[in-house]
């Protein structure tokens, strides 16, 4: 590999800074749509009731820990000029949604993502959103 080939990564100072209230913000604006990306992400051997709670679990923690800390989004190279909250939300569901679904090694203890699921921390909840429609059938069915 030429040094051409690797892509820089940013200085911390190169990336939109993403505050705590921005992230709730895009937290409560994009929850049914996190979720959904959550659940869909996560692997389908858990089952529909495990993966449904885990997404929503994952999605509850995605929120940056401190209010005095800022954390930083590395450039994108073709996204879109979108809400920095939500791409920062976006990008730690993800994550947390792929490290839940990784097999656990032996030797190591698992991850918070791996552990159950604690129930939703939210009243009234409606732990099944509305089916996406055929668009979100399809793409389930191709990721599995």
């Amino acid at each position: 590999m030429q040094p051409q080939d690797v892509a820089p990564r940013p200085t911390p100072t190169s990336g939109p800074v993403v505050d705590v209230e921005q992230a709730e913000a895009a937290l409560v604006e994009h929850y049914p749509r996190l979720v959904r990306l959550a659940y869909l992400v996560l692997p389908p051997g858990l089952g529909r009731t495990r993966r449904v709670l885990t997404a929503h679990a994952l999605v509850q923690r995605a929120l940056p820990h401190g209010r005095a800390s800022a954390a930083v989004i590395p450039a994108q190279a073709n996204g879109r000029d979108g809400d920095p909250g939500y791409s920062f939300v976006r990008l730690r569901v993800v994550r947390t949604a792929l490290e839940a679904g990784a097999p656990l090694r032996r030797a190591a203890w698992p991850k918070r993502s791996q552990l159950p699921p604690l129930l939703p921390q939210v009243w009234g909840l409606k732990l099944f959103p509305r089916s996406g429609g055929a668009d979100e059938l399809a793409l389930d069915q191709r990721l599995s």
